[in-house]
């Protein structure tokens, strides 16, 4: 949640926060991938020094190592890059998330602040209106005698002094009006760029591939590759051997994860 939608946007007609979502948690979104990714590159060091290494893989095992899991090395590195691809995308939108929602809270502010003004110049307009149409009453019901001279001299002041009052307020409110059409505007400006940011990022991850090359050498290797590089736990059910032991060059056509042991 962002701290904007619980605001009453109907200041701008509108029924919902139009930029809606939490910064926070789209950064720990992308740290999650930004940690994916250098998990994805150490899988992919992993396999090549073993199959690089010349205390590794050797003779036949390599080739029963590229026809197990052929491309894995090269897949999780790929994986890796798409992983910073995405945690770079997502990063950048919360950057423009909160930029738009920041741009949005002060249209908010503004626009209210715009209103309350604009409310408070439509009364004193309407006060300083009736004490003008109160002095033409009174002007009207004056005589001309000398008696009542100075009494029509008296509200003629009045009137003109009510008169410059509401011209002032009626300026005061019309710049409450500016103020809230330039608030509206902006809040039209920013909720378009929310929208296009999102788009765009959105783009570039959906256009990721993450299609392996091998999906039997991928299948190989959640079973047992990460095994082979000492980063797994459990047991081997046909052979019993405990998971962070388990070596590529040793693996039999029935080997399989007891996972129930993980």
């Amino acid at each position: 949640m962002s701290g904007l939608d619980g605001l009453d946007w109907s200041v701008f007609d509108l029924a919902s926060n139009p930029v809606p979502g939490d910064p926070d948690k789209a950064e720990e979104l992308a740290d999650h991938y930004e940690t994916r990714s250098e998990s994805f590159q150490d899988m992919s060091d992993a396999l090549k020094s073993i199959r690089n290494s010349s205390a590794g893989l050797q003779g036949r095992w390599v080739e029963r190592f590229d026809r197990d899991f052929g491309n894995m090395p090269e897949d999780f590195g790929d994986f890796s890059v798409s992983c910073l691809t995405v945690e770079a995308q997502v990063r950048a939108w919360a950057l423009d998330m909160r930029r738009c929602q920041d741009t949005a809270r002060l249209a908010y502010e503004r626009a209210k602040d715009a209103m309350d003004r604009r409310t408070r110049f439509q009364l004193q307009c309407g006060e300083q209106w009736g004490r003008c149409l109160s002095c033409d009453r009174e002007l009207s019901g004056l005589s001309s005698s000398d008696g009542s001279s100075f009494r029509r001299a008296e509200v003629e002041r009045q009137r003109d002094a009510a008169e410059k009052l509401l011209d002032r307020y009626k300026n005061k409110l019309a710049d409450a009006d500016c103020d809230y059409d330039q608030a509206r505007k902006m809040i039209e400006r920013v909720s378009g760029e929310y929208d296009d940011a999102a788009l765009r990022h959105a783009a570039v991850v959906r256009a990721i591939d993450c299609t392996p090359k091998s999906v039997k050498g991928v299948e190989r290797f959640l079973l047992f590759g990460w095994l082979a590089v000492g980063h797994g736990r459990g047991r081997c059910r046909r052979c019993g051997r405990a998971g962070r032991d388990h070596r590529i060059q040793g693996l039999g056509e029935g080997c399989e994860l007891d996972r129930s042991r993980l």
